[in-house]
């Protein structure tokens, strides 16, 4: 007689907070290297800020807005929900002290 494997509905739902927070962590990257490779592009036309659009959940767009706000403290960071593209658009001042600058750039490579 085979051994039918029995799932708790807490254990269930452990799997599931586990895979949302993977998703959220790989599409909070993927966010986060976009957002860096722009900022690379634009520091060298010699531009300071950037506007970025991004369409993910408001949570994953206001952790990655909070995270880089911790990281880049003299930065400006903000972002903004369009209801008629139904996207949010992030901006980023990057007029930053030289050290931070450095590892934006640094960071991309």
């Amino acid at each position: 007689m085979e051994k039918i494997q029995v799932i708790t509905r807490g254990k269930l739902r452990e799997m599931y907070l586990d895979s949302e927070k993977n998703r959220r962590r790989i599409v909070t990257k993927k966010l986060f290297d976009t957002m860096r490779n722009f900022v690379v592009e634009k520091n060298e036309e010699g531009e300071t800020s950037c506007n970025i659009e991004v369409d993910n959940e408001v949570e994953i767009v206001q952790n990655l807005v909070y995270n880089l706000r911790l990281l880049f403290t003299d930065s400006e960071i903000d972002y903004d929900y369009d209801e008629t593209k139904k996207k949010y658009f992030i901006s980023f001042d990057w007029s930053l002290p030289e050290q931070a600058r450095a590892y934006i750039i640094k960071s991309s490579y």
